[in-house]
């Protein structure tokens, strides 16, 4: 058994030299003037095997050791996410119990396979690289369609509730001032009230949003819409129970005219006779003919 090095890192052994390490966490770049960065020997010796992998390697955790000869401040890497193109594989690390810590290695599927708790433990790194090699690989389409089409729909009924809230406080605001006016001003109220102008357009608006939000909701009910996830290359249609993968061109144009509106918009926002956008890459979109 190849066990975890006492050590726990070492300078010759820094995963940050190969090409597929990004060297950034949370999509801030390493301070390399302030900061010496080294990577935990234990995920180095899980991790390098892994090299060849069409995969990047992304740190997530630092942890502060000491000082350098020339007086900069050592961090050592314990945690990666483990990505290949835009998706995230799991991610693997050390977890540290006073002066010991064992390597960690976590995604759905090994989650999936425990009785208890989301990861697998050991301290044994060729068991951890296995556990990786068995585990992590890009999700089949149906797979994908489930886990990020059920992401789509609970972000599509928040959004939902949301606006019913927003809607809610809009007309509390603007039947709080119109009741104060009129119980004032009872014979001037008529042509008379202008911030209750102002608040009514505001209940327009939200009452415009809930009702265009609430189609998507009633059509997904039914289900009559149809979930698109954009792929680097291709894109994954759900029509029904049916899956398939098209290319822009193969989309059909109404598809494609409502892609391109809805990717004007933020995540969370809907247009009406388009549908919603969830995410950065999956799209709930009203057929043509949805009665």
């Amino acid at each position: 058994m190849m066990a975890i090095s006492q050590c726990g890192y070492n300078v010759n052994h820094n995963l940050l030299s190969l090409p597929n390490v990004q060297l950034a966490i949370d999509k801030k770049p390493l301070n390399m003037k302030d900061y010496s960065y080294q990577t935990n020997l234990a995920i180095y010796e899980v991790l390098f095997p892994l090299k060849d992998k069409p995969w990047t390697f992304v740190p997530q955790h630092t942890r502060g050791l000491s000082k350098t000869e020339d007086g900069k401040d050592v961090r050592i890497i314990t945690d990666f996410f483990i990505y290949e193109g835009n998706e995230c594989l799991g991610s693997v690390g050390v977890t540290y119990v006073g002066r010991s810590y064992k390597i960690y290695v976590e995604n759905d599927r090994v989650s999936a396979g425990r009785k208890s708790g989301r990861s697998y433990r050991t301290e044994d790194v060729k068991k951890a690289t296995m556990m990786i090699r068995k585990n992590f690989y890009r999700m089949p389409d149906a797979e994908k369609v489930e886990k990020l089409g059920t992401a789509a729909v609970n972000s599509l009924m928040t959004a939902n509730w949301n606006v019913v809230g927003e809607l809610q406080k809009a007309k509390k605001k603007f039947f709080d001032k119109a009741e104060d006016f009129i119980l004032a001003n009872m014979d001037l109220y008529v042509g008379q009230f202008p911030s209750a102008l102002t608040a009514r357009n505001i209940v327009d608006k939200h009452n415009l949003d809930h009702s265009t939000i609430k189609f998507v909701c009633d059509l997904h009910e039914l289900r009559k819409t149809i979930l698109v996830i954009k792929e680097a290359t291709h894109y994954i249609v759900k029509v029904g129970d049916t899956i398939s993968t098209s290319t822009d061109e193969d989309l059909s144009e109404d598809i494609r005219r409502k892609l391109g509106m809805l990717k004007l918009v933020d995540e969370g926002q809907c247009i009406e006779g388009m549908g919603f956008r969830a995410s950065d890459t999956t799209f709930i979109i009203t057929p043509e003919v949805a009665q």
